[in-house]
């Protein structure tokens, strides 16, 4: 199997091992490497927006499920109930802030990406809970409105 961006000029992203169905990335720093010896940072970008942006959604899918087998990452679907959407793990800011002064500069900007692409997609969940929330606020007026006139 292989899998190909998602892009206007789609290249192999990823294929699969015949010997052991391992998948082997095809694409970028990491090229080469099966997918379940990247590393969770790599994971974690390949699932956020600029990673869906091109991969494939099977391949998406995939990911998804080494990540929450490495990260305990908790999916993001409808059936996920809001106690569940707590982060996965707490950050101390100011080790944080410690630890980029002495980082590699390498080290720091994939950081800064991944929270970038994971920032984006808390703001994405943020827009369509407002957006159900407004459109069943609607429904509910309507229909009290509409019980307004009937005895």
């Amino acid at each position: 199997m292989i899998w190909y961006a998602t892009s206007e000029h789609p290249y192999e992203v990823a294929c699969r091992e015949p010997e052991d169905a391992a998948i082997l990335l095809s694409f970028g720093k990491y090229r080469g490497d099966r997918l379940a010896e990247v590393p969770e940072s790599y994971l974690r970008w390949m699932l956020s927006a600029a990673g869906r942006a091109f991969l494939p959604d099977d391949l998406v899918e995939i990911v998804e499920v080494e990540a929450r087998a490495r990260l305990s990452v908790r999916p993001a679907s409808a059936t996920t109930s809001p106690a569940a959407w707590r982060p996965c793990v707490e950050v101390n800011t100011d080790e944080v802030l410690a630890w980029a002064v002495t980082a590699p500069a390498g080290e720091v900007l994939e950081l800064t990406h991944d929270l970038r692409g994971a920032v984006h997609d808390l703001l994405q969940i943020v827009l369509l809970l407002e957006d159900g929330l407004r459109a069943t606020a609607d429904e509910l007026i309507e229909r009290l409105v509409g019980q307004e006139g009937h005895p």
